[in-house]
């Protein structure tokens, strides 16, 4: 039996990514430091954070809003990257917000509920479970800042070196937002 030739298949191209799509002219220094600054800028809303307790966290928000207020008609770039980085600040104080609340609450719930039952013993039962709960969520509210800061340094680095970020998330709904709103 003969075998049939088979031609070879030509490999189709990848479609290109989002930011592939329309031609890109190149940065400036000036455009990649301030997106940079923007994202970097979420040191300072930690620093203020610490300091005031947490209080005066929005004032760090205020550089790149306004980094965002400055640029947003002279370069797409720098303001896509400041309004990104505002809403990342913004959201992040927020999620810090509720998760602060919410482990307040599960905790006092926690202990209370096991430190009336010990009058009738099942209390000493669900302490080491009410330990346990402190311990995750005090490890959950001191870890989470640390980790909103890296990422926010970490999108720095990025746009530093020019590269196009994009938030978690945050990134994707604001560009089709952006687009829907500017026709961008």
């Amino acid at each position: 039996m003969a075998k049939k030739k088979t031609k070879p298949v030509e490999e189709a191209e990848s479609p290109p990514a989002p930011s592939e799509e329309r031609p890109q002219r190149a940065l400036t220094q000036d455009e990649m430091t301030m997106a940079a600054l923007a994202h970097a800028s979420v040191v300072l809303t930690f620093v203020i954070a610490l300091g005031s307790g947490g209080l005066g966290c929005l004032l760090g928000v205020l550089v790149p809003l306004l980094i965002w207020l400055t640029y947003k008609e002279k370069s797409a770039y720098v303001s896509f990257q400041a309004l990104q980085a505002t809403v990342f600040q913004v959201v992040s104080i927020l999620v810090m917000a509720i998760v602060l609340a919410v482990s307040m609450i599960l905790i006092v719930a926690g202990w209370t509920v096991s430190g009336a039952l010990t009058a009738i013993l099942i209390g000493l039962c669900l302490m080491p479970f009410a330990a346990l709960i402190t311990v995750v969520l005090a490890l959950l509210v001191l870890i989470l800042p640390f980790a909103q800061l890296g990422y926010g340094l970490y999108a720095a680095y990025e746009t530093y070196q020019g590269r196009d970020f994009r938030y978690w998330l945050i990134g994707e709904a604001l560009e089709k937002e952006m687009a829907k709103r500017y026709g961008i």
